[in-house]
């Protein structure tokens, strides 16, 4: 999704937008969303994957703030989008 939605924002190429796609990560002092968090690194910085959103992200991909929720939501519109538009939204759909 994040993925999608840092290709769609780099697109329009309009910083405010870019900004807003920066994926947030996920607050260490849960514990279900500290164990997300280390598999978001993991397979980012250990596997390789995705650059963009290593380099779309705060670094530590620690939020300081419980994100599953927004996430799930974020997805569930997400999912309603055809794959091919998922990667060329607009302004207006990111």
């Amino acid at each position: 999704m994040y993925r999608g939605l840092i290709f769609s924002a780099l697109q329009i190429n309009e910083t405010d937008i870019v900004n807003k796609v920066k994926f947030r990560g996920f607050d260490f002092n849960d514990n279900l969303e500290a164990r997300m968090a280390s598999y978001a690194r993991y397979f980012v910085f250990d596997l390789r994957r995705y650059d963009e959103i290593k380099t779309n992200s705060n670094g530590d991909f620690s939020s300081h703030m419980i994100m599953q929720n927004k996430y799930q939501r974020m997805l569930s519109i997400w999912k309603e989008y055809e794959y091919m538009v998922r990667y060329h939204l607009s302004k207006e759909q990111i």
